[in-house]
């Protein structure tokens, strides 16, 4: 008898043991887990604002963090943070660069307007319930583009 209750005493001491390592560990990832969280967030209200060398920097430290998930979006981040970081300047040399870039600016303003103009006259219209006020928007738009227009200082 003595060797059965000395064979259960491991028994019942070692999930005691399981669960007071369980809990030590936790114990030691919390706090990194929270500063790797706090440093994730602090990283993502960089980027909100633009300030992308810091929100590198509070990505790499929650890349380093023990929670994968946040780990894994920080690297995502550091990603967008290097592209942003490392885009190219247009660097114009001749007079056909420069052709070159106007056009491309002028087609994607009117390629976002083809885009724009019928979706607002659709709303327009929902919202009034007649087709003229659709075009009535559009016409209005027109209107304040060109006082726009005529508003904005002369370049020398």
């Amino acid at each position: 008898m003595p060797q059965s209750q000395v064979s259960q005493t491991p028994k019942t001491a070692e999930p005691h043991q399981a669960a007071a390592a369980a809990r030590a560990k936790e114990a030691v990832t919390a706090p990194s887990a929270a500063r790797q969280l706090a440093s994730f967030e602090a990283g993502i209200r960089f980027l909100n604002a633009r300030r992308l060398k810091e929100a590198r920097e509070q990505f790499v430290d929650a890349a380093a963090g023990p929670e994968r998930d946040v780990a894994q979006r920080a690297r995502l981040h550091i990603a967008m943070c290097d592209r942003r970081l490392q885009q190219a300047t247009v660097s114009l040399g001749s007079a056909e660069d420069y052709y070159n870039y106007g056009i491309a600016l002028i087609n994607s303003i009117g390629n976002m307007g083809g885009f724009l103009a019928p979706n607002f006259r659709a709303w327009i219209e929902v919202i009034f319930g007649t087709p003229a006020a659709g075009l009535l928007g559009l016409a209005l738009v027109v209107l304040i583009d060109a006082g726009l227009i005529l508003l904005a200082p002369a370049r020398d």
